[in-house]
């Protein structure tokens, strides 16, 4: 069973959008980018105050990550619900009607879902997917046709289970990246990388 990252006393949880791109600039202010592969979110998390008890659940929860080796699924912390919406529970109407990679579209009134709403699904493999809503394509009676960064990876084509409330994405830790403080006598601290599993 996959588990949830831990959020109790995360002070900060950032998410933030990496480009895999090799770009060259000119003098003349000319750039040349070329995409060399997927677009992810590479998510750190910063853990202060930390009781003992706490610091032991999170110091086991990391190694239970065997490194690099055990996935972990992570929602955004401040955007758990669409902004217009933060009194839904449940992922009634969530899923896609289309597979797109670029554009998805979802059984969401327009007025439901904004730019910056978090939208996410898994598949029948049981892959995840989250993104970040960047643009708002259509709407009808009824439907909403977005765009979403990163882009949806096109090998999830099977029919997804879409989700809008607390949407949650597969991360990797980068297990060189944990640093923590242990005091002898004082509350601890902890913080730690991981980047999204798009395969």
């Amino acid at each position: 069973m996959t588990e949830y990252m831990l959020t109790d006393h995360l002070k900060d949880g950032t998410w933030t959008p990496a480009e895999v791109q090799s770009a060259s600039f000119t003098r003349g202010g000319a750039a040349q980018v070329i995409e060399m592969g997927q677009p992810y979110w590479l998510l750190t998390a910063s853990y202060q105050n930390l009781t003992d008890e706490k610091f032991r659940a999170l110091s086991a929860w990391l190694a239970r990550r065997r490194g690099g080796l055990v996935t972990f699924l992570a929602y955004r912390p401040g955007r758990k619900h669409p902004i217009n919406r933060p009194d839904l529970t449940d992922n009634v109407g969530a899923d896609p009607v289309n597979y797109s990679s670029v554009e998805k579209s979802l059984q969401i009134p327009a007025e439901n879902i904004k730019p910056g709403d978090m939208y996410g699904y898994t598949d029948t493999l049981g892959r995840r997917y989250i993104g970040e809503v960047i643009e708002i394509v259509s709407t009808s009676p009824g439907f909403t046709r977005v765009k979403l960064f990163p882009p949806a990876p096109t090998p999830h084509a099977s029919t997804p289970q879409g989700e809008w409330a607390f949407a949650a994405g597969r991360f990797q830790l980068d297990p060189g990246s944990v640093n923590s403080s242990e005091p002898y006598d004082g509350r601890r601290n902890l913080s730690f990388t991981a980047r999204q599993v798009l395969a």
